[in-house]
Protein backbone atom coordinates (compact mmCIF):
# COMPACT_ATOMS: atom_id res chain seq x y z
CA UNK A 1 0.00 0.00 0.00
CA UNK A 2 1.18 3.47 -0.88
CA UNK A 3 1.93 5.61 2.13
CA UNK A 4 0.00 9.22 1.89
CA UNK A 5 2.04 12.50 1.91
CA UNK A 6 1.83 13.44 5.49
CA UNK A 7 2.49 9.36 6.36
CA UNK A 8 5.64 9.49 4.45
CA UNK A 9 6.79 13.02 6.05
CA UNK A 10 5.68 11.65 9.80
CA UNK A 11 7.96 7.93 8.89
CA UNK A 12 11.17 10.18 7.81
CA UNK A 13 11.01 12.23 10.53
CA UNK A 14 10.68 9.61 12.91
CA UNK A 15 12.98 7.46 11.07
CA UNK A 16 16.04 10.36 12.25
CA UNK A 17 15.55 9.20 16.08
CA UNK A 18 16.86 12.92 16.59
CA UNK A 19 15.76 15.29 19.21
CA UNK A 20 15.20 18.29 16.36
CA UNK A 21 12.48 16.41 14.70
CA UNK A 22 10.03 19.54 13.91
CA UNK A 23 13.35 21.60 12.95
CA UNK A 24 12.56 21.17 9.52
CA UNK A 25 9.21 22.04 9.74
CA UNK A 26 7.82 25.33 9.28
CA UNK A 27 6.19 27.09 12.44
CA UNK A 28 2.30 27.35 12.22
CA UNK A 29 1.11 30.96 11.80
CA UNK A 30 -1.31 30.29 14.87
CA UNK A 31 2.57 29.47 16.23
CA UNK A 32 3.89 33.12 15.64
CA UNK A 33 4.01 36.53 15.89
CA UNK A 34 3.35 35.84 19.55
CA UNK A 35 3.78 38.79 22.29
CA UNK A 36 4.72 36.13 25.72
CA UNK A 37 5.72 39.87 27.58
CA UNK A 38 3.10 42.14 26.93
CA UNK A 39 -0.15 42.38 29.20
CA UNK A 40 -3.00 39.63 28.79
CA UNK A 41 -6.05 41.58 27.38
CA UNK A 42 -7.91 38.81 29.39
CA UNK A 43 -7.90 40.15 32.59
CA UNK A 44 -11.06 38.92 35.03
CA UNK A 45 -12.09 42.65 35.47
CA UNK A 46 -12.39 42.39 31.16
CA UNK A 47 -14.16 39.21 31.40
CA UNK A 48 -16.52 40.04 33.79
CA UNK A 49 -17.47 43.41 31.77
CA UNK A 50 -18.21 41.37 28.76
CA UNK A 51 -20.50 38.63 30.52
CA UNK A 52 -22.08 41.41 32.47
CA UNK A 53 -22.42 43.33 29.41
CA UNK A 54 -23.90 40.13 27.20
CA UNK A 55 -26.19 38.95 30.24
CA UNK A 56 -27.01 42.80 30.83
CA UNK A 57 -27.01 42.74 33.91
CA UNK A 58 -26.10 44.99 36.62
CA UNK A 59 -22.72 45.77 38.46
CA UNK A 60 -23.22 43.81 41.89
CA UNK A 61 -21.09 43.45 45.44
CA UNK A 62 -20.49 39.38 46.40
CA UNK A 63 -20.83 38.99 49.71
CA UNK A 64 -17.79 38.71 51.81
CA UNK A 65 -18.23 35.53 53.03
CA UNK A 66 -18.58 32.77 50.53
CA UNK A 67 -18.71 29.02 51.32
CA UNK A 68 -17.46 26.05 48.49
CA UNK A 69 -20.17 23.31 48.65
CA UNK A 70 -18.30 20.81 46.66
CA UNK A 71 -20.59 18.04 47.47
CA UNK A 72 -23.99 19.64 47.42
CA UNK A 73 -25.23 18.69 50.35
CA UNK A 74 -25.73 22.46 51.50
CA UNK A 75 -27.30 23.86 48.42
CA UNK A 76 -29.51 21.10 48.32
CA UNK A 77 -31.16 22.13 51.98
CA UNK A 78 -30.73 25.47 51.32
CA UNK A 79 -33.08 24.64 48.33
CA UNK A 80 -35.29 22.50 50.27
CA UNK A 81 -35.98 24.84 53.03
CA UNK A 82 -36.36 27.84 50.49
CA UNK A 83 -33.47 30.01 51.86
CA UNK A 84 -31.10 29.86 48.28
CA UNK A 85 -31.60 32.28 45.97
CA UNK A 86 -29.56 32.82 42.87
CA UNK A 87 -26.96 35.87 43.16
CA UNK A 88 -28.96 38.51 40.97
CA UNK A 89 -25.45 40.28 39.41
CA UNK A 90 -23.20 36.57 39.32
CA UNK A 91 -21.71 37.52 35.93
CA UNK A 92 -20.22 33.71 35.61
CA UNK A 93 -20.95 31.72 32.06
CA UNK A 94 -19.52 28.43 34.30
CA UNK A 95 -20.87 28.21 37.86
CA UNK A 96 -24.17 29.49 39.68
CA UNK A 97 -23.76 31.53 43.06
CA UNK A 98 -26.71 31.35 45.38
CA UNK A 99 -27.42 33.72 48.19
CA UNK A 100 -29.11 33.08 51.48
CA UNK A 101 -29.31 35.10 55.11
CA UNK A 102 -28.61 33.17 57.80
CA UNK A 103 -28.55 35.41 61.50
CA UNK A 104 -28.65 38.51 59.74
CA UNK A 105 -25.36 38.01 57.36
CA UNK A 106 -24.94 37.16 53.89
CA UNK A 107 -23.81 34.47 52.50
CA UNK A 108 -22.72 33.32 48.86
Amino acid sequence: MKKTLHQASVTDLLAKNTTDLFEELPFPPLLTNKRYDATSVFTPENLLREARRQKGLAFGQVPSICVLDPDGDLVDYLHATGRARRHSTWACYHTTLLYCKLFTLAYS
